[in-house]
């Protein structure tokens, strides 16, 4: 039952990770809302049985995230503790400054 499991997230992550850059690209080339309303469409179209699979897959971004950035955590911690929300102030600052660069008319 644990590979089993260990194999259905593995996958969905394996997943979401490959086609995110895929989405962004839609996302980029359609509009954010027109992405968004269709996929939100697409997941109400699936059967019912499996609707919460499909819904699940959203949250692979957050998934990935989870298990990078705690990995990522601990081997900064072995080198020096400080290191850590350093660099999650880099990680956070960065991020700002990519969403403000989109958001930004013109850019």
């Amino acid at each position: 039952m644990a590979t089993a499991i260990g194999l259905v997230f593995g996958a969905s992550a394996l997943v979401g990770a490959l086609l995110s850059p895929i989405a962004g690209f839609f996302g980029d080339r359609f509009g954010f809302k027109r992405v968004l309303v269709g996929s939100t469409l697409l997941a109400t179209t699936v059967a019912e049985d499996s609707r919460s699979t499909a819904l699940n897959l959203s949250y692979v971004p957050l998934y990935v995230a989870g298990l990078t950035g705690g990995t990522l955590g601990a081997l900064l911690a072995r080198l020096n503790l400080s290191l850590v929300p350093l660099t999650g102030a880099v990680f956070a600052l960065t991020a700002s400054l990519v969403a403000l660069r989109a958001i930004r008319p013109g850019a």
